[in-house]
């Protein structure tokens, strides 16, 4: 098993209105530090890229997380909610100084990643659009152009509409994944659905 000592610092900032048009604010950032012993990572390797699960020995972990929202209402039920969402991470290899990878950034880590969300509403109707970013990474432990990986992003879009049928509340959404087709890999040679479609229904009793 792995194990962690961590170390965080953090802050937070919130402001309610009941009036006018800014409803909420919301910010929030953390600083942090991980020294982990015997990490436990996993990832395809070897030709036939089989997953594999192993222990890394000691991992220094350093990173930022900060994120923001903000509620607006306007006239006639209809609401503007946004939320953004950054992360930074550093996760190293610090088990052998003699390793190649000695200090290199481990396997599937990016150093940058994000997300923005938009949710427009009226009444029970409900538009939300959703865009995440995972930038560089590499996808093996040698931090070398061979290894490297490209970023990906990707882009959905939800529409919902609840409706009121008794005592029960029912909800229909309908999902468009993966919006402008993107070809992306997650996890090399392992590619994700291009623009895919999603319908739902849940009943709240």
């Amino acid at each position: 098993p792995e194990t962690t000592t961590q170390y965080n610092v953090g802050a937070v900032y919130d402001r309610t209105r009941t009036e006018g048009i800014f409803r909420n604010l919301h910010l929030n950032a953390d600083v942090y530090y991980n020294d982990v012993r015997n990490k436990i990572v996993s990832w395809p390797q070897g030709p036939q890229f089989r997953w594999t699960t192993i222990n890394l020995g000691r991992v220094d972990i350093r990173g930022v997380d900060a994120g923001a929202a903000c509620t607006l209402a306007f006239p006639h039920e209809w609401t503007l909610t946004g939320k953004l969402q950054y992360t930074y991470q550093e996760a190293i290899d610090v088990t052998n100084p003699s390793d190649t990878y000695y200090r290199d950034q481990i396997p599937y880590i990016p150093w940058h990643s994000g997300s923005a969300i938009i949710a427009l509403s009226w009444g029970t109707w409900s538009l939300g659009y959703s865009f995440i970013y995972v930038g560089e990474r590499y996808n093996q432990q040698e931090n070398i152009i061979y290894n490297h990986t490209q970023p990906w992003y990707t882009s959905d879009m939800t529409l919902m509409k609840e409706i009121r049928w008794g005592k029960a509340r029912l909800r229909f959404t309908a999902e468009v994944n993966n919006l402008f087709d993107q070809d992306y890999d997650v996890i090399l040679n392992y590619p994700m659905p291009m623009r895919n479609y999603k319908f739902g229904l849940a009943v709240e009793l």
